[in-house]
């Protein structure tokens, strides 16, 4: 089965840091959000698109958007995971660059880096950073070592884009991302992309507690949340221009998404930029 992760953790701008040591295995699972592991002690065994690598201590983890992935170790390792939501570092998940990824996920980074991301990821064992006036410091502090990763990493790693590995839910949601703003069907992702709907179904059944609509949506509501967050228009309209035929079905998509209505996630907007 593949799990599909909400967007964002419900609200805007946010870096979500965690500590995990132990045993640590979660299944197959993707989502809108861009995830980097940083491996302090032990191994982890990661599976990214089918391709299995391992990740030591020291090495770094990078998984781009909409990348199926798992964890899993043997006995025991010593990890930070930091995921971030894509108005943070648009680099990870511009449009045109979602579906670029790298050609193998782990990578070993520079010394200089290691220190530098050491000391600016906290070492709490679970923490949700927003851009607020209570956390704005850390969220900061872990943007700029986000960063760093990104630029080393595409540095030393060759890119490749995800649709030359012949899966197809990369491909879908590549033409989900080109087309939602349009009324479509299975039946015109099936036409475009040269399948059957048999066939596409099929492999979305792979995916846990979602459809094709269900897919499309996530994708019109990462759009919406950021109409709603970077300009005035109306609910209606930015409910219309994300694809959705009537400002009910958007509320109700959004709700289930995102946990909260349009409306009360404009309002806790943040001021503050990074």
């Amino acid at each position: 089965m593949i799990v599909v992760q909400g967007s964002n953790f419900g609200a805007r701008s946010a870096i979500k840091c965690s500590l995990k040591r132990g045993k640590y295995s979660i299944e197959n699972h993707i989502h809108q959000f861009s995830e980097v592991v940083l491996v302090i002690d032990g191994s982890i065994t990661v599976t990214v698109d089918g391709k299995t690598e391992i990740a030591k201590r020291n090495d770094i983890v990078v998984i781009s958007p909409f990348q199926v992935h798992s964890f899993d170790t043997e006995s025991y390792c010593d990890i930070r995971l930091c995921l971030f939501s894509g108005d943070i570092i648009p680099e990870f998940t511009h449009l045109d660059d979602a579906y670029t990824c790298g050609e193998k996920a782990v990578f070993t980074p520079s010394y200089e880096l290691l220190v530098y991301i050491k000391n600016k990821t906290p070492d709490t064992s679970e923490e949700l950073l927003y851009m607020n006036d209570s956390n704005v410091d850390v969220f900061r502090r872990v943007k700029a070592a986000m960063y760093a990763i990104h630029e080393e990493y595409r540095a030393i790693v060759p890119s490749i884009k995800s649709t030359t590995k012949g899966n197809l839910l990369p491909k879908l949601l590549i033409w989900m991302r080109k087309n939602f703003t349009q009324d479509v069907t299975m039946k015109d992702a099936a036409r475009d992309l040269g399948y059957t709907t048999g066939y596409i179904s099929h492999s979305i059944e792979a995916v846990k507690n979602i459809n094709f609509r269900g897919l499309l949506n996530s994708i019109r509501i990462e759009y919406a949340r950021t109409l709603l967050e970077k300009t005035d228009k109306k609910i209606i309209d930015i409910a219309i221009e994300s694809g959705f035929s009537c400002e009910r079905s958007f509320h109700r998509a959004f709700l289930s998404i995102v946990g909260t209505t349009p409306g009360t996630y404009r309002k806790r907007g943040s001021v503050i930029t990074c």
